[in-house]
């Protein structure tokens, strides 16, 4: 199976480096090395710059101005040639064992539409101390997991797809790549149809990370902007075209994991109540009743 790795690079100098080394790091060499860099204003150009004069088999561009991620994704994308993509944030980092364990897991269930692995995280530059989300579905082997499988562990174990993850391109396509409405939720909205469509195979191990730090784009979201990016995503799925996975993802509960905001939006947009089955709103309701306990009790204090 090749597989090309791409990373998509904004004003993060200070951690591309990391990410870089750790995909030429791997036990299995991907078939194909991309770096787009999105018009930084940085030293993150010099910093690629110098890694690819000693490594030229990546293929290294650069946006004349910037574009944003989910445009500069899909040029990326445009530019690999083969059929399976990784996509490698650059500010995260792969283990040295990902492309291998992903080709393995490829060739067991190469059908899947996405490859992924644990979620684990670390902080800043704590390269050395990566832990798991105490949040994670156990497995004792490479799983398969699609339909009532895929939704059954969505639900009962809160398990969503995690990045960084391995897709395979012509469903990315499919589903029109990574789509600006979703704002901040691109990848997240996107992994979800192309689960609920060809399945994913999840490996049960370490294989990558996530770093966590100030500059991170998720902390930097006001609530409107996340407003806007689940009222486009709710609306498409009310389509015609897309109607199909609205089923699915109403008994997965993965609109749990949007958390309190998310519940406060759907009560004041009846229109869309129907994204939501009882035991949701239920389950709903009990987290933010967990959640608001403390603050009324020091309010009555």
């Amino acid at each position: 199976m090749k597989i090309s790795v791409i990373i998509i690079n904004y004003n993060y100098g200070e951690y591309i480096l990391d990410a870089i080394n750790s995909v030429l790091n791997q036990s299995v060499c991907p078939d194909e090395f991309i770096i787009v860099d999105d018009c930084s204003t940085d030293n993150s150009q010099s910093i690629i710059q110098e890694v690819v004069n000693r490594h030229p088999h990546i293929r290294y561009f650069k946006n004349e101005q910037n574009l944003g991620v989910a445009k500069t994704t899909n040029i990326a994308v445009n530019f690999s040639t083969n059929k399976y993509i990784a996509l490698l944030a650059s500010d995260d980092i792969y283990l040295p064992n990902f492309i291998e364990r992903s080709i393995t897991a490829l060739n067991k269930f190469p059908y899947s539409g996405v490859i992924c692995s644990k979620f684990s995280f670390f902080k800043e530059k704590n390269l050395h101390e990566i832990k798991c989300h105490p949040r994670v579905f156990n497995s004792p082997d490479i799983a398969f997991l699609k339909g009532p499988s895929l939704i059954k562990t969505m639900r009962t174990y809160k398990f969503w797809i995690p990045s960084p993850v391995i897709l395979n391109k012509d469903l990315f396509y499919k589903f029109g790549g990574y789509n600006e409405g979703f704002g901040e939720y691109t990848d997240f909205f996107l992994l979800a149809l192309i689960a609920f469509e060809s399945g994913t195979c999840y490996i049960p191990e370490t294989l990558c990370a996530v770093r966590t730090h100030r500059q991170q784009l998720s902390k930097n979201i006001n609530l409107k902007d996340k407003q806007a990016s689940w009222k486009f995503f709710l609306q498409l799925l009310s389509s015609t075209k897309l109607r199909k996975y609205k089923a699915q993802l109403k008994k997965s509960h993965l609109l749990y994991l949007l958390d309190l905001p998310f519940f406060s939006y759907l009560i004041r947009n009846p229109r869309f109540w129907s994204f939501a089955d009882y035991s949701l709103w239920k389950k709903m309701f009990n987290t933010w009743r967990r959640k608001r306990s403390p603050l009324l009790e020091k309010k009555t204090l």
